[in-house]
């Protein structure tokens, strides 16, 4: 059995607590995960839903609200993808996609489910269209970032505007490395990269899917008369932040949005998402991407102080830049009783409570978290990692065995306890658990050899 194989690609697909995705280093930052999908378009007919058929109900007339200015909820998912069933109920309005993020999310989804992505996109059930964007499951039907090349398909965008974060000014882009970039990421042929053009500094501008794209840079948004949907990926955020002495969150998070009020753009929806399932951003960030719903929630935020919470997390945050690890324990356990709901408070008292050698202690801490938000279980991993390194193999698969009871439809976290059951000669409970992810419905695109594996 190719075991050694899966685990590698297990670790790749949901360890979240080490990968932290930071630009690349070059004259402008494009994220770096590359697709080796095929980048052959296909052209799919594009049909509208029949009365029969149940969709995400399309208002007749959606309104619209000035982005930061008037209070709207915004939808929080784990991965870009889990913005679709959003994005679709404006299908009819044709909105522009305002993108902030680090990838275009322009992987180009492969041929043999494009007709699918298009159907179920427009046609199918909410609930249908849920499970099978679930990437933690045995087949999906997008990878997180084929998100904005299937919405391109199914026609829900009229042009899309790409801001990149870039470090440098917006005088300092450089179409060249831009147009190579965006070859090497595969999300456009070479057509589609020549038409790129720069029509302004830091604004390029060509066609992509048959439709205008811009990239832009922050300091240079353009304005938009028609409505928009605004994405923001936690990716757009990373290589900005410098850690809390040379860029302050708050004060990154709070010029940031204060640029995007200026534009008085007129938003539909806005959608957020964290991005750490997929390993892109670590779970000592999770809480940004609530703290940035909020700004939507709450505009007024822009002209007020910062809340309590905001501040002491932020003290906190500077405060580990010096090891004065008491000071932020207290902090910590002062926003926890402020604040008993909180799991990213859970989880920054459990990475504290280590410091401390607090090990029990700490771990209840995490199983708080776990319990109100089950994706701190990959911290579970880590620890398994830990545990694996001091040669504690019970401790290994009882880490393995918490995450998998957090996340149970979690079929990679159940690959790595079968090849951690089997290193310890446990065949007969790894044959049970092969068994079952034997019988699921892999993937035959993006997994085609998993059974094979399996045997």
């Amino acid at each position: 059995m190719k075991l050694i194989t899966l685990i590698l690609a297990t670790m790749i697909l949901v360890s979240g607590c080490e990968n932290q995705t930071g630009a690349p280093e070059k004259k402008e930052a494009i994220a770096e995960p590359k697709q080796t999908v095929q980048n052959q378009q296909k052209a799919v007919e594009v049909k509208e839903p029949s009365e029969t058929q149940t969709v995400d109900k399309q208002q007749d007339s959606p309104s619209t609200i000035t982005l930061l200015e008037q209070s709207l909820q915004p939808n929080l998912v784990e991965l870009a993808t889990g913005a679709l069933p959003t994005w679709r109920k404006f299908r009819k309005e044709k909105p522009a996609l305002v993108l902030f993020s680090q990838d275009p999310l322009l992987a180009p989804i492969p041929d043999e489910l494009r007709a699918e992505v298009v159907e179920l996109l427009l046609h199918g059930p909410s609930e249908q269209l849920k499970t099978r964007l679930d990437t933690t499951g045995p087949n999906p039907l997008l990878l997180p970032s084929m998100a904005v090349d299937a919405a391109l398909e199914a026609g829900l965008f009229s042009r899309v505007v790409w801001v990149l974060p870039s470090k440098s000014g917006a005088d300092q882009l450089d179409l060249s490395v831009f147009q190579s970039q965006l070859l090497d990421l595969g999300a456009v042929d070479q057509a589609e990269a020549t038409s790129f053009t720069t029509t302004a500094p830091g604004v390029f501008s060509g066609m992509v899917r048959n439709i205008p794209f811009q990239a832009v840079h922050i300091d240079a948004l353009p304005p938009l008369s028609s409505p928009i949907i605004l994405h923001f990926d936690m990716t757009f955020v990373a290589p900005l932040y410098k850690g809390e002495i040379k860029t302050p969150l708050y004060t990154l998070l709070g010029q940031l949005h204060n640029t995007l009020r200026a534009q008085q753009w007129q938003a539909l929806a806005v959608t957020v998402s964290a991005a750490n399932l997929n390993g892109a951003i670590p779970l000592t960030s999770r809480f940004v991407a609530s703290d940035i719903s909020r700004f939507y929630q709450q505009p007024e935020l822009l002209d007020a102080p910062l809340p309590s919470q905001w501040d002491k997390h932020g003290r906190a945050l500077y405060l580990e830049n010096f090891f004065k690890k008491e000071e932020v324990r207290k902090l910590y356990e002062e926003m926890e009783t402020d604040n008993p709901e909180d799991p990213a408070v859970k989880y920054a008292l459990y990475q504290v409570l280590r410091q401390f050698k607090e090990g029990d202690h700490a771990l209840a801490k995490l199983n708080q978290a776990v319990a109100l938000d089950p994706v701190y279980a990959l911290e579970f991993l880590e620890l398994a990692n830990v545990a694996k390194e001091q040669n504690l193999t019970e401790q290994v698969q009882r880490m393995l065995m918490l995450a998998i009871a957090a996340q149970p439809e979690n079929v990679w976290l159940q690959l790595q306890l079968v090849g951690q059951l089997k290193a310890t000669g446990q065949e007969e409970e790894a044959e049970k658990l092969l068994q079952a992810l034997r019988e699921k419905p892999w993937s035959p695109v993006y997994y085609p050899e998993m059974v094979k594996q399996l045997e």
